[in-house]
């Protein structure tokens, strides 16, 4: 069976964010990828540890996270579940920030 449309287009833009350049071609795909009022749920012990509401708050705290790691960050999509409503996407995330 095909990957469904939402599912695909979450799965680029995962794989964009795992680049962590956030240059322009990612940042389009990106800003493509989401609703305007979307939510992001993040668990961990990262610097995003609750939910983050807006596709300006979510991209910027995703740049604010590439900012603060270095170049340690890293992003591995895994499994993604889409229908017509909503997404969801699982992947490994992993940085470093100071020592």
């Amino acid at each position: 069976m095909a990957e469904h449309q939402n599912a695909a287009r979450v799965r680029r833009g995962l794989e964009a964010r795992s680049r962590g350049t956030f240059d322009e071609h990612d940042m389009e795909i990106l800003n493509d990828v989401f609703a305007d009022d979307v939510t992001w749920h993040s668990t961990g012990r990262g610097a995003i540890q609750q939910d983050v509401v807006g596709k300006d708050a979510v991209l910027g705290a995703w740049q604010s996270v590439a900012a603060l790691s270095g170049d340690s960050f890293k992003l591995i999509p895994q499994q993604v579940y889409g229908d017509d409503y909503h997404v969801i996407g699982v992947s490994r995330i992993s940085a470093h920030r100071g020592d």
